[in-house]
């Protein structure tokens, strides 16, 4: 299966690295601006085009995953997309209308349902390791890469700027 990835950020390295290791997947091309790797695209549009891939995984910041994956599905193209799914609701309805209306598979990634440490946390409740459980309590924290949070920052002034072009 030739896989097409959006995005070659932090997840979408990961992804990346999956698709590299799995013998039944090709990778058919990368959409990414910063991307300087094999198979690079700079538009993901023209990689949809050029590289004709089975499958996409779109992780892109949020606010670019409903274009990119309307782009798939006006092509047919299968998609799992990192979460969110979108930005708002709106454009989260508009992705999953679309692409049940064309017929096009749409998967939301939610890739921290695997991670070994909560596997074990879930056998260690179910297994009734620390007791009959009556609550749950929970904090998740995390540093993210500051790269990552300038692109998001980047997205959102390049939106606003665009909405205050269109509504001045």
């Amino acid at each position: 299966m030739r896989i097409g990835l959006i995005g070659a950020g932090q997840f979408g390295r990961r992804h990346l690295d999956t698709i590299r290791n799995e013998p039944q997947c090709e990778l058919a091309g990368v959409a990414d601006p910063a991307w300087q790797g094999e198979k690079a695209y700079v538009d993901y549009r023209e990689m949809l085009k050029r590289a004709k891939p089975d499958g996409v995984i779109i992780a892109t910041p949020n606010a670019l995953h409903v274009p990119a994956g309307l782009a798939c599905v006006q092509r047919g193209i299968p998609i799992l997309v990192e979460k969110p799914i979108a930005d708002t609701v709106a454009a989260s309805n508009e992705l999953v209308t679309a692409a049940e209306r064309a017929r096009v598979p749409l998967l939301v990634g939610h890739h921290r349902r695997h991670n070994p440490l909560l596997e074990k946390a879930r056998e260690i409740v179910q297994g009734g390791g620390i007791g009959r459980l009556t609550a749950v309590a929970a904090l998740w924290l995390l540093q993210k890469p500051v790269d990552l949070l300038r692109r998001g920052l980047a997205a959102r002034a390049r939106r606003r700027a665009a909405a205050d072009q269109r509504d001045p």
